[in-house]
């Protein structure tokens, strides 16, 4: 088997020196490990914690994988930080739809050498997915803390929750899981749509406006180099269509041409407030998730 691994940072490729974490020019040797059935090939597009991910990163990655994906790769591992992991996974499964080879994105929750860090876990797991070809596409490789490994479509990963490491997939839809070295398909994995394959180089900012539910928003947004809204609402889907504040907000957007959407709406049975949306022009993506949704959009600006 042949994997490349493509190194760009973050936790997983850092080191903790006196209480500083930063990257860590040693972490070819302290991750990748001798294998008698895999030969590893480095590639080092940049390196950077992830937090400072800009598009020109994403870019680059892409181009990365691009040069190498046809040199006879069984699969590709990409390391990351998992601070905007969500984000670069989405971006490499519209640019790498139609591949057909596993690109695994790992990450881990602490420097590696640390007792508590998932990261070796993370990247082992991601070379068994390849080794027992368990399917091909882009996966991100996650153990949350007392959990198996599990293997996450990336247009299905929520957002972390506050304050922890923890990543999953809405409604426990994620694809797989290790159990006892044996990668397991969910029984409950319902693949949505077939993911579309784009062609793009990002734009540096897409000026797509975030609006966060909570109460007491006056919806103060400047709209004049908007392109999209983005709505994520409350858990159950809603928000608060009753505030006039909003309605001047949604009116102004409409007069400019803004679409808007609001991510994670319920696709069952609604709440009355929900039942607006139609009449203040948003567009209701049921269990859809924030961070595939903003890539989205963020591409379809860039090629706009």
């Amino acid at each position: 088997m042949n994997i490349l691994v493509v190194l760009t940072g973050g936790t997983i490729g850092s080191a903790a020196i006196g209480g500083i974490i930063s990257p860590d020019t040693d972490i070819k040797s302290k991750l990748i490990y001798d294998c008698e059935n895999v030969n590893f090939t480095i590639s080092e597009p940049y390196t950077i914690l992830s937090e400072t991910l800009s598009a020109s990163n994403i870019n680059s990655l892409i181009e990365c994988i691009k040069s190498q994906i046809n040199c006879g790769y069984d699969g590709i591992i990409v390391t990351h930080g998992t601070d905007t992991l969500l984000y670069t996974a989405c971006a490499l499964n519209y640019a790498f739809a139609d591949c057909s080879i596993p690109i695994m994105l790992v990450s881990s929750n602490y420097p590696i050498e640390n007792e508590k860090a998932n990261g070796i876990d993370n990247f082992n797991a991601g070379v068994e997915f390849i080794l027992q070809k368990s399917g091909k596409g882009v996966f991100i490789v996650y153990k949350n803390y007392g959990e198996n490994v599990k293997f996450h479509c990336p247009e299905f990963v929520l957002l972390h929750q506050e304050t922890t490491d923890f990543i999953n997939s809405i409604s426990s839809n994620h694809y797989a899981t290790l159990e006892n070295e044996k990668v397991i398909l969910n029984s409950i994995f319902v693949k949505k749509n077939k993911i579309e394959k784009m062609n793009f180089k990002l734009i540096d900012y897409p000026h797509i406006i975030v609006v966060l539910a909570y109460p007491g928003n006056d919806y103060s947004y400047n709209l004049n180099e908007c392109s999209a809204i983005i709505f994520t609402p409350y858990h159950s889907g809603t928000l608060d269509t009753k505030d006039e504040h909003l309605a001047l907000f949604c009116k102004n957007a409409k007069s400019k041409g803004v679409p808007m959407y609001v991510v994670n709406a319920s696709g069952g049975d609604l709440y009355e407030t929900a039942q607006m949306y139609e009449k203040l022009g948003i567009t209701p993506l049921p269990l859809s998730v924030f961070a595939d949704t903003y890539m989205r959009l963020w591409i379809q600006i860039s090629k706009s």
